[in-house]
């Protein structure tokens, strides 16, 4: 009676079901915009798709904009001006094509991964500027029984430099060629996904004005950097915030696919939409 529970409630059908009813709200709130307002819902944003989507419109499109929301069904209260550097990809292990099968004690590809994780974990990470390597999935073989034919791990790397981005960016390539080397197997990198780090300042004026929407409905903003759909229009120059709508959770009770969002912050988080739009088009 109290959430609105579903697949991907919260990323990201909230999100569209506010935007596609935002020109409704707003006449109904007898509020008449002197600019224009563009809705976007951009295909082509998570994994390999790499922001594909937001990239080409933004580059194609035509149009300058003065200013840009992103919106989250998650967490109200967010309030995101900065966007940190990332790098997504999978590091992937393979046996060649003339592995002798009957050689006993065969360790097919998990050994070899589980050196190439060692190395990555020996990766020096600086706390200043801010980076972390997340190692988020590891998927191979078949059964317990059997020699793992490919091992895959997938990981992200974070950091507020582009320069610590490359610098291991670097080092992950020479993880994987001496891994090769040393192991026989075939080693893989694929970079698949990229983000550089940018930020508006903290003063700016569409920050300032969110700070105050957020603060005059009793929240206190969560002032963090992301990884959103935001630094592909960032990076076609325009200035822009991600916020959230409303409050939600993955539950232990649900499937992996289904979130529950609660129903009553949901105010608060059109009324900061409507007032964001508001202060945009001033």
């Amino acid at each position: 009676q109290d959430r609105v529970v579903g697949p991907f409630v919260g990323d990201n059908v909230l999100a569209l079901a506010a935007l596609a009813t935002l020109p409704v709200l707003l006449e109904q709130l007898n509020i008449r915009l002197r600019s224009n307002l563009l809705l976007l819902g951009a295909a082509r944003t998570q994994g390999r798709g790499n922001l594909e989507g937001p990239r080409r419109f933004m580059a194609e499109c035509g149009v300058t904009f003065p200013a840009a929301l992103c919106v989250e069904s998650f967490q109200l209260g967010r309030l995101n001006y900065a966007s940190v550097g990332m790098l997504r990809g999978e590091i992937t292990c393979r046996l060649p094509a003339d592995y002798n099968w009957a050689q006993f004690g065969s360790t097919g590809t998990v050994i070899p991964m589980a050196d190439v994780i060692q190395r990555i974990s020996r990766i020096p990470v600086p706390q200043r500027p801010l980076t972390t390597i997340i190692l988020g999935t590891v998927e191979g073989g078949i059964s317990p029984g059997n020699v793992a034919r490919a091992t895959t791990l997938g990981f992200e790397v974070r950091s507020e430099s582009k320069d610590i981005l490359q610098q291991i960016h670097e080092q992950l390539t020479d993880i994987e060629e001496d891994a090769t080397a040393h192991s026989g197997k075939s080693i893989t990198l694929d970079i698949y996904a990229r983000r550089d780090p940018g930020a508006l300042d903290i003063g700016h004026l569409l920050v300032r004005q969110a700070r105050a929407i957020l603060g005059g409905l009793g929240l206190t903003p969560a002032l963090y950097p992301t990884t959103s759909m935001m630094t592909a229009i960032r990076d076609a120059g325009v200035p822009v915030l991600t916020l959230g709508l409303t409050t939600g959770e993955r539950r232990n009770d649900l499937e992996e696919i289904e979130e529950a969002a609660a129903i009553a912050p949901m105010a608060d988080g059109l009324a900061q939409l409507v007032g964001m739009v508001q202060a945009m088009d001033q």
